[in-house]
């Protein structure tokens, strides 16, 4: 039987991050700019967060539909089958990282998957934060890895 990989299947989206395995883009700039590949089902080769600051609609990962709703955090790894309905833009952001980027220092094992922070697959791959004083903290985070 021959070897079939992923990328075989499914759109393989963005390789890695460029520069120095971290990137920010802005909802709904990063969506807009290519809708038709994210509004079909693709996979990754990095780890993904995906905050929903406003707007709805379907985010559907590994072909479970779950609601896009303001608050909503999701958290993807590398092979994840996922894409967007297209319905409407969001706001909100997106924060890639490169696998390399993860290691440990002298070993080739990833964090992630160390402490299970994104492969957990018995609970939905998002969060939903609700509380405005998390949500700013958050924010005042992420602004300063923009920086």
């Amino acid at each position: 039987m021959a070897n079939i990989s992923l990328g075989d299947i499914y759109d393989m989206v963005c390789e890695t991050p460029a520069g120095d395995g971290l990137v920010i883009d802005m909802m709904p700039d990063f969506l807009d700019s290519d809708m038709q590949t994210n509004s079909r089902p693709h996979v990754h080769t990095f780890y993904e967060i995906l905050w929903f600051f406003d707007g709805k609609g379907t985010h559907t990962v590994d072909f479970q539909d779950y609601e896009v709703k303001p608050g909503s955090i999701f958290f993807l790894s590398p092979g994840q089958v996922h894409n967007f309905d297209g319905i409407t833009r969001h706001r909100g952001i997106s924060l890639k990282l490169c696998t390399d980027f993860l290691k440990y220092e002298n070993a080739d094992e990833d964090i992630f998957i160390k402490y299970n922070m994104f492969n957990a697959f018995d609970v939905a791959p998002y969060f939903l934060i609700s509380n405005p004083s998390v949500a700013e903290h958050l924010c005042g985070l992420i602004e300063n890895m923009r920086e």
